[in-house]
């Protein structure tokens, strides 16, 4: 299976996969803001439609300045200021993803699922373990293309 991505508009993306046997496409996430359940959070993103979520790293080409309050940067020896990285989370989709038109008022506000299939309900509200690469399946780029 191959993803692709639908501009929709500035705020809205559709996860679309291809199967690479039968050509067959299917909408199997989206990504749009503002974020929230009533997208009401101007600051963020909502990706939906993943099945897995894994290896929380700090990506190399992102970064914010440190601060010690909202105005006061911590600096380094040399004066210069200290960043700290942006978070990359990669997400895994499934071609078998389908989209819900009504949940019902009786499943899990986690999950969504009825009876609750929440992975992590102790000390987390995400109910998708972050994995490791190890502990999925990943299918792998032959070959990039420059």
């Amino acid at each position: 299976m191959k993803l692709k991505f639908k501009f929709i508009d500035d705020g809205h993306i559709h996860i679309i996969s291809i199967d690479e046997k039968t050509k067959k496409t299917r909408i199997v996430g989206r990504i749009f803001t503002p974020s929230g359940s009533g997208q009401d959070s101007k600051n963020a993103i909502q990706v939906c439609g993943f099945s897995e979520a894994f290896d929380l790293w700090g990506c190399a080409v992102f970064a914010k300045p440190k601060t010690k309050t909202e105005v006061e940067y911590v600096r380094d020896g040399k004066g210069e200021k200290v960043f700290e990285m942006a978070k990359d989370i990669q997400l895994m989709f499934d071609s078998e993803t389908r989209s819900v038109s009504d949940l019902g008022n009786d499943c899990c506000w986690c999950c969504f699922n009825n009876p609750c299939t929440c992975e992590v309900k102790v000390r987390h509200d995400n109910p998708y373990t972050v994995k490791r690469e190890q502990d999925i399946f990943i299918e792998r780029v032959k070959e990039v293309k420059k």
